[in-house]
Parts: C-alpha cells; structure tokens; sequence
C-alpha cells in the first residue's frame, strides 16, 4: 500500500498491514482465519501485536512447511497454527476472517 511515490517496499507492506488491522479492529484472544496466509507475516504480526489466537490456511506446502518453521522463533508461537488445506473445509468459528490477495483485500468481522 503505497502512500507515496517514493515509499519504500517494506513501508508499503507495513502501511498494509497497520491498514488491514485498522479495518478488522483486532482485539485480544479473538480467533482470526488468514486465508492464503502465504509465508504468515500478517499472522504473526497478528499474534505478536495483538495477544490473538490466528489459523493460517493456505494451499501452499512450501509456505506451510516455512510458516510451520519460522513460528518457533516467536514468543506467541502458541497462538498460531497453519494448515495445508482449502478453506471450503474450515468449520471452526472465528471473530474475523481475512484474506490479503494481490490487488484486493477481503476483511469480515463476525462479532
């Protein structure tokens, strides 16, 4: 998300993602769904910020595999979990749902 024609890439991910949590209202212990979590940056940044429990599912195993590795580095590693799986097989609830694709964003806030 650029803001400004000189932005670097790293501050057009950040504005992104300080975007994407504006928009969710994002609150301790709520469950998130990250939907095509790809290498689970959003996810983590999610658990770390914001004390909250996040499933990442993606269809990726190469990006599972990474996510899977990487989440023992963090201190909240507890509250994150990925899957390799479609997300037409979810059945757990959750308060919000989000899903970050290239060119557009889908945010649900289900409380």
């Amino acid at each position: 998300y650029f803001k400004n024609i000189n932005d670097s890439l790293e501050l057009a991910q950040n504005n992104k993602i300080q975007h994407i949590i504006k928009k969710l209202n994002i609150k301790s212990n709520q469950k998130v769904l990250d939907i095509g979590c790809g290498w689970g940056g959003l996810s983590r940044h999610f658990a770390e910020t914001y004390d909250c429990f996040l499933k990442g599912i993606s269809l990726s195993t190469e990006q599972i595999k990474y996510c899977e590795d990487y989440k023992s580095s963090f201190s909240k590693s507890s509250n994150l979990n990925y899957a390799l799986q479609d997300y037409r097989l979810e059945d757990n609830k959750y308060n919000k749902i989000v899903s970050v694709g290239k060119n557009e964003s889908i945010y649900s806030c289900l409380d």
